[in-house]
């Protein structure tokens, strides 16, 4: 039986047949590639707040983990909504110089926007996607480039078999294809959104989101002042677009939403603490088109 020349509405239930079966496929494909030479990573040690951040949200993670305790502790006073300026009543030399700290109060002379100073942690991009390729908590750029091409051939047999029917009918003289259309060009961007990621992405592996899962439940012994912001990024928080500017505002927000977890479908990591350790306890955090 040819498929193509199936009456209208069995063509369009195969069609979502098949479809479903190229999504499953390629789900199945990716996960087979995300779970190559995993390497065991230990939960022993310490780790960095602004890693574990940077796992889950990039730049607006670490900005957000360092600006919650300079919040807490009045270095950064709300000037007007939407706007902060360091408070002069709290002295910037109390702080390492070179410190990421010492550099945001600096940005926050004047009166100005949390968004304004990504440029300033866009710097730890290289050394940390570096650092968890290493520990295998992200997908390789081979492993991106892998999933690409098998999007490409999923997207390219959705998108063929839907135009060969089209071309069909229409050669048939069946002009009603209105609704052939919609679902060849619907499923065809779904797919694409869904599975087609850029090649510069950074996306996290399994193991990443494993290890992320093991260290979730420690977030809440730690007593370091960056915890509570970890824990609230790593939930999915922002301060970039939220009313909540206190730690306790933001952490019980982020209690909230992540129902007594603040970590669960991301990815943490380790390494030294470099000068906003969490002591000897560790540290652990949460945090992935």
């Amino acid at each position: 039986m040819n498929i193509l020349t199936l009456p209208g509405p069995d063509f369009l239930k195969f069609y979502l047949c098949f479809i479903i079966f190229i999504c499953l496929a390629t789900t199945w494909l990716f996960k087979k590639i995300d779970e190559e030479k995993r390497i065991p990573i230990s939960l022993d040690g310490d780790l960095d707040p602004y890693f574990a951040a940077w796992l889950k949200k990039r730049e607006e993670g670490i900005l957000q983990v360092a600006i919650g305790p300079l919040i807490d502790n009045e270095y950064l006073i709300k000037e007007k909504e939407g706007l902060w300026v360091h408070n002069p009543e709290h002295s910037k030399e109390k702080l390492p110089k070179k410190s990421l700290e010492a550099r945001i109060l600096n940005h926050f002379s004047t009166a100005r926007s949390f968004s304004s100073a990504l440029h300033l942690v866009k710097n730890f991009n290289r050394e940390y996607h570096k650092e968890a390729q290493k520990k295998r908590l992200v997908l390789t750029h081979s492993q991106i480039l892998h999933r690409r091409r098998i999007a490409k051939v999923g997207g390219f047999l959705i998108f063929g078999v839907g135009l060969c029917k089209l071309i069909v009918a229409l050669a048939t003289h069946h002009n009603n294809v209105f609704l052939l259309i919609c679902s060849i060009v619907i499923a065809s961007l779904i797919y694409r959104g869904r599975f087609l990621t850029d090649k510069k992405s950074i996306i996290l592996s399994p193991a990443g989101q494993n290890y992320l899962n093991r260290l979730g439940p420690l977030i809440n012994h730690l007593e370091n002042p960056k915890a509570k912001w970890l824990a609230a990024t790593l939930a999915g928080t922002s301060i970039l677009s939220t009313t909540a500017y206190t730690s306790s505002e933001v952490y019980s927000s982020s209690s909230d939403s992540g129902s007594g977890s603040s970590c669960s479908g991301s990815s943490c990591s380790g390494s030294s603490c470099s000068g906003s350790s969490c002591g000897g306890s560790g540290c652990g955090g949460c945090g992935g088109d």
